[in-house]
């Protein structure tokens, strides 16, 4: 079974994926924000796969998921660290 140890959060929709599919998409969207461009970018998570516009203005918030704490998505807040632009690519624990 696929350990789904982080959250991804795109323009307010937030995802629970894992950190191998959330590395993938966090370096693709890294590309596109150095290029200043605009792509449908995949994400495979929890529920699915969904295909997410992704802009050099896109907001982007990645969160850490410990082993040791449970998450229920329908109330996640992962508001910490508010991520735009080109080269602001980073994770908050």
């Amino acid at each position: 079974m696929e350990k789904y140890s982080r959250l991804i959060s795109v323009s307010g929709r937030t995802f629970r994926t894992s950190e191998t599919m959330g590395d993938i998409f966090l370096a693709h969207v890294s590309d596109i924000t150095e290029r200043l461009v605009t792509e449908l970018v995949p994400l495979l998570h929890e529920g699915g796969v969904d295909m997410l516009l992704i802009g050099p203005t896109s907001q982007i918030i990645v969160a850490e998921i410990p082993d040791t704490v449970p998450v229920d998505l329908s109330g996640a807040d992962i508001t910490g660290a508010h991520i735009t632009g080109s080269h602001s690519m980073g994770t908050a624990a």
